[in-house]
């Protein structure tokens, strides 16, 4: 009976052998800042105008502009999502990174999403894709009364939630993609880096000088 329960043990604890993909999605997976972009979306979608989809929102306006929609928004969000996904397929994917990703994933790595960015349009964006997602570590948009708020996912949350993520399996391969310096603590927690030239120039140097690899964010 003993030799029973510890080969149950044993089985249990290889079924949480997984490899996985720490993913970024901004200027990674897409070659743009999603986030403020898509809350200007909802805003003109909301008063019936055309998207600017080019517009131009910073990290630091994205918390007060979500602080400022009418909390019946969030019923939407989702019919939102699923939409501005279909626009970033078209006009931001970021083929090289994808073409990673879907390799990856052939050879039994689990793809995690980690990012600043939201779920809304993310899951849709990978499920047009026909790439499955394991988890989600996301911002978050959050209704308390009658009012929004952001629960933003960023630099070094991002590693508090790998953690807790990690602790209840066993992670013996980690492989992430990012382009931003402030994704600096998930890369170097994982086995393998790969740098996505983007914007951010400050990354690619630590890169260098990490000798990681470095693919075009094109």
């Amino acid at each position: 009976m003993c030799k029973l329960v510890m080969y149950m043990v044993r089985m249990l604890i290889m079924s949480n052998d997984i490899k996985v993909i720490y993913l970024d999605f901004c200027h990674t997976a897409v070659n743009k800042f999603t986030l403020g972009s898509f809350i200007r979306y909802v805003q003109l979608r909301e008063i019936n105008l055309l998207s600017i989809f080019n517009d131009k929102i910073r990290r630091t306006e994205v918390s007060e502009r979500i602080e400022n929609l009418d909390h019946k928004v969030y019923d939407n969000l989702d019919k939102y999502g699923h939409s501005y996904s279909s626009l970033l397929i078209k006009k931001h994917i970021n083929q090289n990174v994808i073409s990673e990703i879907r390799n990856l994933t052939s050879n039994g790595y689990k793809l995690v999403v980690v990012s600043a960015a939201l779920k809304y349009y993310i899951k849709p964006f990978f499920d047009m894709l026909d790439v499955n997602v394991y988890h989600y570590i996301t911002s978050q948009i959050e209704k308390k009364g009658n009012k929004l708020s952001l629960d933003f996912m960023y630099a070094e949350r991002k590693l508090e939630e790998i953690i807790k993520f990690e602790n209840q399996l066993n992670i013996i391969e980690s492989v992430a993609y990012s382009d931003h310096i402030t994704d600096l603590p998930m890369l170097k927690h994982s086995n393998r880096v790969v740098v996505v030239e983007g914007p951010n120039k400050e990354l690619l140097k630590v890169a260098e000088n990490n000798n990681w690899r470095i693919i075009n964010g094109h």
